[in-house]
């Protein structure tokens, strides 16, 4: 029979030796693990370096998103004072044009003269019987119990009298220019006195009895007009 020989493992021996008790120790490494030790040495630095590049990745993305994020709230700081701004400049605008359209309207819309006859005569329960013309000068009103005959327009009462047609005949001259006369057939309740300074809407008379005949009429500059021409509106 031949021989066979063992190979014999290869070893190498590491010795350590204190320089104060003068102990030793030592570590044996096989040759198969000193081979193996720059390829662990290797791979535990790219791992370290890979650890280290996604470490600092990582913290330029967060550093990147802090900095979006600081951009994203003073913009948004700047879009709410914009807004403000932009907010009291529309209420500046608003209230000026408000304060233009009262403008406007004020001087659209003059005061009124008072002393203009724009009343409707009468006040209550009454009927138009008929209007003004050029046969009639006038208008006539049928009124009845609870009406009450009213100056259309400030004025000064200038005369208050009757004759054979009608029981009642009051003129009141207004500052306008105008006359008013109102002229009432039947007797009634009569409130006023001759040179008495009246107001729009003063009653002159009260009528007492169903059917009472009133007319109604207007002159100016000794002409007479028809009284719904100078009325605002027939009450």
């Amino acid at each position: 029979m031949k021989n066979q020989r063992h190979k014999r493992k290869e070893y190498f021996t590491i010795l350590f030796i204190s320089n104060t008790n003068r102990c030793s120790k030592q570590f044996q490494i096989s040759l198969f693990f000193l081979r193996l030790l720059p390829v662990l040495l290797l791979v535990f630095c790219a791992a370290l370096g890979t650890l280290i590049y996604l470490t600092s990745s990582a913290h330029g993305k967060q550093t990147a998103l802090q900095k979006q994020l600081a951009r994203q709230k003073q913009l948004s700081s700047q879009l709410q004072a914009e807004n403000e701004t932009l907010r009291k400049t529309n209420e500046e605008k608003t209230k000026e044009a408000e304060s233009l359209a009262e403008e406007a309207g004020n001087q659209a819309a003059p005061k009124k003269d008072a002393s203009f006859p724009s009343l409707y005569p009468s006040k209550g329960p009454s009927v138009l019987q008929s209007s003004f013309s050029p046969e009639q000068s006038y208008m006539s009103i049928a009124t009845y119990t609870g009406c009450y005959i009213i100056a259309t327009g400030d004025g000064t009462v200038v005369s208050v009298r009757s004759d054979e047609n009608y029981r009642h005949i009051i003129d009141i001259q207004h500052a306008s220019g105008y006359t008013t006369r109102y002229l009432c057939r039947q007797d009634a309740e009569l409130k006023i006195t001759e040179g008495t300074q009246i107001q729009a809407g003063t009653v002159l008379l009260a009528i007492t009895t169903d059917d009472t005949m009133f007319d109604y009429q207007v002159i100016y500059e000794n002409n007479a007009v028809d009284p719904l021409t100078v009325m605002d509106a027939v009450g």
